[in-house]
């Protein structure tokens, strides 16, 4: 009697354990594979096009527009490293997890999770719109868009003399950064009526006649860009377009204050190609 007791008891947990794995392990690892495949080609695709465009960018050079020159290289290399992690994110994602994985995770998850990682596929997929955009699309380098934004905030203070005259009849190149630094170090005394030169792109005056002349300036990237400019004034010829690029040939014109632009009386204004690296040094 104890004997036909104890087998009765060992099938029933017997079948209790079989029937536990059919329900908890089986259906789990085909739906866990698939989620698991399509769950990671939008993180993989969203990485490499992002190395693509890092690559791209660094090729065509059209990342000056944003960074200094000097974080060409490191571009590059940040590039390709996200090239090579999308791809072993995809060929791991085509292989499918291990059995071993699988098995543990439908024991204890299984049927519980078959229809949470829709919504988060498609937004995954989501990322990849901005990425295309910028693939598609290289937006321009800081230009008068972005100056008429920064004319109102912009203020030099008055420097104490720390320029040398400048001395001889030729045109003396220099950044605008340097005009605008000669032109509130003792009211432009410095100049002492030698004619410069100076390059940078055009843009609308906000107020009078003639047009700005600018050129930004930055530390690591376009967002803590900053502008040095100059108002130019007494040219007779057609103003040129805005957002191209000129040489101008001039002199100073004392009378701008604090909160206003230089002023710089054009002698010659000379149309020119961007250069190839459109921000002035710090």
């Amino acid at each position: 009697m104890s004997s036909d007791l104890f087998d009765q008891d060992v099938s029933t947990d017997v079948r209790a354990l079989l029937q536990h794995d059919e329900v908890g392990s089986a259906p789990a690892a085909p739906n866990s594979f698939a989620r698991h495949s399509s769950g990671s080609g939008a993180p993989a695709l969203v990485c490499a096009l992002v190395g693509i465009c890092l690559v791209r960018l660094v090729t065509t050079g059209h990342y000056k527009r944003y960074v200094r020159v000097g974080m060409g290289p490191i571009l590059m290399i940040s590039g390709f490293v996200l090239i090579l992690a999308g791809a072993v994110t995809w060929w791991s994602s085509r292989r499918g997890p291990s059995d071993s994985h699988e098995h543990e995770h439908g024991r204890y998850h299984g049927h519980e999770h078959d229809d949470d990682g829709h919504g988060r596929i498609a937004v995954g997929w989501l990322l990849l719109v901005p990425v295309l955009t910028v693939f598609a699309i290289a937006p321009p380098g800081l230009g008068s868009f972005a100056l008429s934004r920064a004319l109102s905030s912009t203020s030099v203070q008055q420097g104490s003399g720390s320029f040398a005259d400048l001395t001889g009849a030729d045109p003396v190149g220099m950044l605008l950064k340097e005009f605008d630094e000669r032109a509130f170090d003792r009211a432009g005394v410095s100049f002492a009526g030698v004619p410069v030169s100076v390059v940078g792109f055009v843009a609308k005056a906000p107020h009078g006649d003639g047009f700005i002349v600018a050129r930004f300036q930055i530390a690591c990237c376009a967002a803590d860009g900053r502008a040095n400019l100059a108002h130019v004034i007494g040219y007779t010829g057609t103003v040129p377009p805005v957002d191209s690029w000129v040489q101008i040939t001039g002199s100073f014109h004392a009378g701008a204050g604090p909160q206003q632009a230089p002023l710089l009386v054009a002698a010659t204004v000379t149309p020119i190609a961007q250069p190839s690296d459109p921000y002035e040094p710090n």
